[in-house]
C-alpha cells in the first residue's frame, strides 16, 4: 500500500494538473479579440485589471494650470490694443484697486510707495486737468455758464433787476387772460393767511380772484366779502383740503390745479409761471426771462445731430456743437479784422 507522503504527493500532483486543464479550457473557449473589437471597461478594483480592459490615456491627462498672471506693473510700456497705457486714466483706473489691496495685505516701503505714487498720479492729472478745463471753458461763452448764472454780486443784481421786471411783466400778461378760483372754508386758519397774499397778488398784477366757500360761510376774518358758495366746482374737482387754488382760462375752458395749502408769494407767482407756460399762455422766451432774467439757449434744442457725417471724426462733432452754441472766435489778428471792417480797428488805441 503506498505510504501516507506518497498519497499527499499524489494528491498534489492530480490538483496541479486540474488546475492546468482548468485554465486551458478557459483560455481556449474565450473568443480572441478582433481589431475591430470595441473595448470594454471593467468595474474592478485597482491593480486588478483583466484581458479585456481598456485603458483610456485621456483619463490620465491632467490638465496644466494656468500661467501666473504678471505682477503689477511688470507689463511692456508698450500698449496693445487690449492694455491701456502705463500712467493713463484707463491703466489707473484698472489697477488701482490691486495695487492698494496688495499694499493693505502686505504694507512693505515698496508696496505702500506703489500705491502713494499711483494716488498722486491721478491727483496731478486732475489738477492739471481742472486747471486746463477752468482757462478753456472761461475764453468759451458757449461753454462758460457764468454768463447766464453770474457769481459775482454786481452781476447778481444786475440779473435780479431784470428777473424782476420780466417776472412783473409775465404775470401781468398772464392776469389778462386768467382768473384765479380760490376754495376755502369759514374756520381755515391756513386760508386767513392766504386771503392776504392772494389779494396782494391780484391788487400787483390784477388777477380776479373768485372765492368759494366750501362751508358756504364767509371767512371768519372778512376777506374776500364777494364770496360765493360752492356750487358744485368743489366736488367735481375732488377739493377736500383748504386753501385750494385753480387757475381758470375762460378762452379756452381750462382749469389746471395751482396749489393746495398755504402758500407764499414767490412761490405762487413762480407755480403760475409754470401753469402758464406748460398751457403755452406764456411763450418760452418770457418764461426764461421771467425766471433766469435773459432768453437761454440749450444745446439740446439747437445741437442738429443729422449734421454730422462721420460720428468718429472727432473734429466734425466739435464743429457740429461749436455751430450749436455761442461760439465766437477766441484769438483773431488785428490786420485781419482791419482787412473785413470798414474802418481800423486800432485809432482809439493811440497806437500806430
Amino acid at each position: 500500500m503506498p505510504s501516507m507522503l506518497t498519497k499527499l504527493a499524489l494528491a498534489i500532483s492530480l490538483a496541479t494538473a486540474c488546475f492546468c486543464v482548468s485554465a486551458q479550457s478557459v483560455t481556449q473557449d474565450a473568443p480572441a479579440p478582433t481589431a475591430n473589437a470595441v473595448p470594454t471597461k471593467a468595474s474592478t478594483a485597482k491593480g486588478q485589471h483583466g484581458w479585456f480592459w481598456y485603458d483610456d490615456p485621456a483619463e490620465h491627462e491632467t490638465t496644466p494650470p494656468p500661467p501666473p498672471p504678471p505682477p503689477v506693473g511688470s507689463a511692456s510700456a508698450e500698449p496693445t490694443a487690449n492694455q491701456p497705457e502705463i500712467g493713463s486714466v484707463a491703466w489707473i483706473a484698472a489697477n488701482i484697486d490691486k495695487i492698494r489691496d496688495r499694499a493693505i495685505d502686505n504694507p512693505t516701503k515698496d508696496n505702500i510707495e506703489l500705491f502713494a505714487y499711483v494716488q498722486k498720479l491721478m491727483m496731478d492729472k486732475s489738477e492739471v486737468f481742472a486747471n486746463a478745463y477752468i482757462t478753456d471753458v472761461a475764453a468759451n461763452p458757449a461753454l462758460d455758464e457764468t454768463s447766464r448764472h453770474p457769481v459775482s454780486g454786481y452781476a447778481n443784481f444786475t440779473v435780479n433787476e431784470a428777473i424782476n421786471r420780466n417776472r412783473d411783466a409775465a404775470l401781468s400778461k398772464i392776469s389778462k387772460g386768467t382768473a384765479i378760483w380760490y376754495f376755502f372754508k369759514s374756520d381755515c386758519p391756513y386760508c386767513q393767511r392766504q386771503s392776504g397774499l392772494l389779494q396782494k397778488m391780484a391788487a400787483k398784477y390784477g388777477f380776479d380772484v373768485l372765492p368759494i366757500s366750501l362751508d358756504d360761510l364767509p371767512q371768519i376774518n372778512g376777506d374776500f366779502p364777494d364770496w360765493v358758495p360752492d356750487q358744485g366746482q368743489g366736488r367735481a374737482l375732488g377739493v377736500t383740503a383748504t386753501p385750494t387754488m385753480y387757475l381758470v382760462h375762460p378762452e379756452t375752458k381750462q382749469v389746471v390745479f395751482l396749489e393746495s395749502g398755504l402758500r407764499a408769494l414767490p412761490e405762487l407767482e413762480t407755480r403760475v409761471m409754470e401753469v402758464a407756460k406748460a398751457n403755452t399762455w406764456l411763450t418760452d422766451q418770457e418764461y426764461e426771462k421771467a425766471m433766469l432774467g435773459l432768453p437761454q439757449k440749450f444745446l439740446t434744442t439747437t445741437f442738429k445731430p443729422a449734421t454730422v457725417k462721420d460720428p468718429n471724426n472727432s473734429a466734425e462733432v466739435l464743429a457740429a456743437l461749436r455751430a450749436a452754441g455761442m461760439h465766437s472766435v477766441q484769438n483773431a489778428d488785428m490786420g485781419t479784422l482791419d482787412d473785413s471792417a470798414k474802418a481800423p480797428s486800432t485809432p482809439w488805441m493811440g497806437k500806430p
